[in-house]
């Protein structure tokens, strides 16, 4: 499967989530049903994977990102949060997020509501992972 473009796999998936047929919506972007089935595939088990890779997050607003940006990792949750981004800040915020009793500064919390954009209680409301 070659590369293609974020935003047309988007529009690929919306469109196979409205309904409309692999071949539908490969004769629209010019490429086999084939391919539009791989594309559809992938993104389902990346997305499994990444659910799996993430359950033990014990917030629901934290998992909730993860689980919206494939792209986000502890490494940029880091940067988000303005801490360097060496090992020790990085397993420091992978504890925290996993639920043990860890001491993180306010102004990362600021930091990390300011980018989600969205109230405390409901980035850091308890949610009940898989055990």
């Amino acid at each position: 499967m070659g590369t293609i473009n974020i935003e047309r796999y988007k529009e690929i998936l919306k469109l196979r989530d409205e309904g409309n047929s692999y071949q539908k919506i490969a004769d629209k972007y010019g490429i086999t049903r084939q391919a539009v089935y791989e594309y559809i595939v992938t993104h389902k088990n990346r997305k499994a994977k990444r659910a799996k890779e993430f359950d033990g997050i014990v917030y629901s607003g934290i998992y909730d990102m993860f689980m919206a940006d494939e792209n986000l990792s502890i490494l940029k949750l880091c940067d988000i949060m303005g801490y360097c981004k060496c090992t020790t800040n990085m397993k420091k915020i992978k504890r925290f997020i996993y639920g043990e009793d860890i001491k993180i500064r306010e102004s990362a919390i600021c930091n990390l509501l300011k980018y989600l954009n969205k109230p405390y209680k409901e980035v850091f409301s308890l949610r009940n992972p898989k055990k």
